[in-house]
């Protein structure tokens, strides 16, 4: 290529975040040194200088340049918030008689780190040959997939399996007796409240307030759902050891109830005894004294017949020395 020959060479490539266009005699740059391939020509822009020429593969076509920065908005665009189905859909969520295991890798030989149990609930995070991996309560490990749905099929079974809350998000929220606002108002409930959602209709959701079942708008409240998750090893080791203490306390605490009420029956036996004691010393008593009530007049009667018999038996001694002394006269 000809020094004289006075050609026009046009490009424009993306380096990062840069942007940077030149066109027969100028090049303007957002970054201090880049490098540009394209169209078989080689660009070196280096610390802001001029650059004086442009080197092909065979000669250098000497040209004029400016160097000059462009100021580019980099505001990031804010990304949609997900919806509440999107984050169901990445729920792994157990189906089992009872309960899956967690492990340290993707096969039964991998370690049980934890355990999710029926209708307990895990992160997806990715899949493997047929396992999941998930991250639940404090566990991250494995679960075979086809013991667990995700997914679409995670959506619908989330809002069965998850308990659902709604926090009042107004600073005072009418109850009301049924979903619409021609009905009465059952009660008041204050900003931050949460509220145990029973049913969602549309634009209204039932609750469980202090003066009853009622219902309060959507629009009002934000809803959420919590879930059962995993159980590490640490975790349910500790939560049988507790079950097994309160067991034992139990025990203990029957034992003694039954003790004590062994003591208390035999106290009340005691008691029982005692009364029946006492009260057969009263009427012993007072058998006693009725008896020696009547004895009284008995002997007193003896008595006056004793006395008058013994009268009778003097006065008649009396008329017979009587006789005897007249008949002696």
């Amino acid at each position: 290529m000809n020094c004289n020959t006075r050609r026009k060479v046009r490009t424009t490539a993306l380096a990062l975040a840069a942007t940077m266009t030149f066109t027969g005699f100028g090049i303007t740059a957002e970054a201090t040194t880049s490098v540009l391939p394209g169209g078989g020509v080689s660009l070196i822009i280096d610390k802001g200088n001029k650059l004086e020429d442009i080197v092909t593969n065979n000669s250098t076509i000497p040209i004029e340049s400016i160097m000059e920065f462009v100021q580019v908005d980099d505001t990031a665009v804010p990304l949609a918030e997900p919806t509440e189905e999107d984050l169901f859909r990445k729920l792994v969520i157990a189906q089992v008689s009872s309960c899956v295991n967690v492990r340290s890798f993707p096969s039964e030989e991998g370690e049980v780190l934890g355990k999710l149990y029926n209708n307990s609930v895990g992160t997806f995070l990715s899949e493997e040959n047929g396992w999941y991996q998930i991250t639940s309560g404090t566990v991250t490990g494995y679960v075979k997939a086809e013991y667990c749905v995700t997914g679409e099929d995670a959506v619908e079974l989330a809002k069965q399996v998850g308990k659902r809350f709604a926090t009042v998000d107004t600073q005072t929220l009418f109850v009301r007796t049924e979903p619409n606002t021609e009905c009465a108002i059952l009660g008041m409930v204050p900003e931050g409240d949460e509220l145990l959602v029973l049913e969602e209709a549309e634009g209204w959701v039932k609750v469980d307030v202090e003066e009853g079942i009622g219902w309060v708008s959507a629009d009002f409240v934000k809803l959420h759902s919590e879930f059962v998750q995993a159980e590490s090893k640490e975790e349910e080791r500790a939560r049988l050891a507790k079950e097994e203490e309160e067991r034992r306390k139990a025990r203990e605490a029957a034992a003694r109830a039954a003790a004590e009420a062994e003591e208390a029956e035999k106290e009340a036996e005691e008691a029982a005894a005692e009364a029946e004691a006492e009260e057969a010393a009263k009427t012993a008593g007072r058998q006693s004294a009725r008896g020696s009530r009547e004895a009284r007049p008995k002997a007193a009667g003896a008595a006056r017949a004793s006395g008058a018999g013994q009268a009778r038996a003097k006065k008649s001694s009396t008329r017979g020395e009587g006789s005897r002394g007249r008949a002696s006269r």
